[in-house]
């Protein structure tokens, strides 16, 4: 029997859908783990997707100086629902891979 996928997890995945067809995403694991990383400009940019209960905001250390918070329906100065977040991005349709150049 498959279980159904909860909507943190549908969520993570679509913020990462989305940013990937942006930037190159990855993550990172340092004191916890950082959902999404996106490159921009040099600097590291960090996106921690909480759909529950927000609590506190992660501080990390080192090159990444900035992580925002994803939420359900939380905003502050860290903290951007996830749904106005992706209405902000210009996210393509489709991209367009060249496999063999």
């Amino acid at each position: 029997m498959t279980k159904k996928p909860d909507e943190h997890g549908l969520t993570e995945t679509v913020v990462v859908s989305h940013l990937s067809r942006l930037f190159d995403v990855f993550y990172l694991k340092v004191n916890g783990e950082v959902d999404v990383v996106i490159r921009r400009d040099g600097e590291l940019i960090g996106f921690e997707v909480k759909y529950g209960d927000v609590k506190s905001v992660k501080r990390i250390l080192g090159r990444m100086k900035r992580v925002y918070v994803l939420t359900k329906d939380k905003f502050g100065s860290e903290m951007i629902p996830v749904s106005l977040f992706l209405a902000m991005l210009n996210t393509p349709q489709s991209i367009e891979l060249r496999i063999m150049v």
